[in-house]
């Protein structure tokens, strides 16, 4: 096993795959990258039994020669070891070089020689195309990451449910349908799709994200689904996953449709306003009195049974009679930074009930924060 390659397109591939691997685990061989050489270029794969990820290095894209005089074969190599050499090497190109159970990694200036671990050792992973097909820009998957998986438990609490992390996938009717809620959130997005289709899956919304990491740099995205995996493959990637299990209940009847009071402002303003009330303690521990009328937004909380913070916001648009509701600063707060539009529009039924957070110009995407009542 033998191969010249570009120091930074190796290296940019490596830590790639790389994310995935924990600097802990029970099972020692997810410290392990395995690397594959062979007709199509140099492959690297990892995981963490939650997620496989694996990227392709071409042997050539366009008029670019990435690798050259590369033999097939393939290693295990420990990924501490690996990442730290690779980043260390200072000339364009390196040689990778296995003899017996040992790779020699040169470049002009500098060479290194690594225990390796023969690849039969690693484990299986299923690659293949098998289930229902979206494609998609992966700029579009990002953003339906963003504004769903922030309404989802990050974290299985002892006796929740499991759904609570999850993020569900939905087809049907021409549309796929992104979804995830907790206790106190939840966050519906539409992604409108010309298919035949049907399927509805859930995936840890923790996955999803991490997911949405990695494809970021890339441009289209193709998803294969199936009762048991979910496949997220670009041109040179692919990522795969398991799927939940759990049953993901019907959220639509969560969803008010009739409010006694609207509010639209500035999405920014309204997140700056009520962040200027968390002083010397968590979003989480900061529970945030929002009094309306014609006039003014007035926000106060109360700081740790120390003292009394209060805030005002005056652009705004208000529909309804003067209004007061309670709400955990952090839950509105994280549903701000999800609308990402200029423009909020929040709409209340009446102070004990959920209320609806929605970028004015997008009738796709729908959240939902339940306050405290009071």
């Amino acid at each position: 096993m033998k191969f010249i390659v570009k120091q930074n397109r190796f290296l940019k591939e490596l830590l790639k795959v790389s994310r995935v691997i924990k600097t802990s685990s029970a099972n020692p061989i997810l410290q392990f990258i395995k690397i594959e050489c062979d007709k199509k270029g140099i492959t690297l794969l990892a995981t963490d039994e939650t997620i496989y990820i694996q990227s392709l290095i071409p042997i050539q894209e366009g008029e670019e020669k990435i690798i050259r005089e590369i033999e097939n074969g393939s290693i295990l190599i420990k990924s501490q070891y690996l990442n730290d050499c690779i980043k260390k090497l200072t000339s364009k190109e390196f040689v990778f070089e296995l003899v017996d159970d040992i790779v020699k990694i040169e470049d002009e200036n500098t060479s290194y020689t690594l225990k390796t671990v023969p690849s039969d050792e690693y484990l299986d992973v299923d690659f293949s195309n098998e289930g229902d097909e979206i494609n998609m820009k992966s700029s579009e998957f990002v953003d339906l990451i963003d504004q769903t998986c922030y309404a989802a438990s990050m974290i299985q609490k002892p006796n929740s449910q499991a759904f609570l992390t999850s993020l569900n996938i939905v087809c049907k009717e021409n549309k796929i349908v992104f979804t995830a809620l907790d206790s106190y959130k939840l966050a519906k997005n539409i992604f409108p799709y010309n298919t035949s289709a049907s399927f509805n899956i859930n995936i840890a919304a923790s996955t999803a994200i991490e997911v949405s990491k990695l494809l970021n740099d890339t441009n289209t995205l193709k998803i294969i689904l199936n009762p048991s995996r979910a496949l997220f493959s670009t041109e040179n990637t692919k990522i795969v996953t398991q799927t939940c299990l759990s049953d993901f209940p019907e959220t639509d009847r969560f969803i008010p449709s009739n409010f006694n009071y609207i509010l639209e402002t500035n999405c920014r303003d309204l997140l700056n306003t009520i962040d200027r009330l968390i002083v010397s303690s968590a979003p989480s521990e900061c529970v945030v009195k929002m009094n309306i009328n014609s006039d003014e937004i007035q926000l106060s909380t109360n700081l740790n049974d120390v003292g009394n913070g209060e805030t005002r916001l005056t652009n705004f648009k208000f529909t309804g009679e003067p209004f007061e509701i309670l709400f955990q600063a952090d839950y509105l707060l994280d549903t701000l930074k999800a609308v990402k539009s200029t423009d909020v529009q929040i709409c209340f039924v009446d102070r004990n009930k959920p209320f609806v957070v929605k970028n004015p110009k997008d009738s796709n995407s729908v959240m939902i924060v339940t306050p405290i009542r009071s």
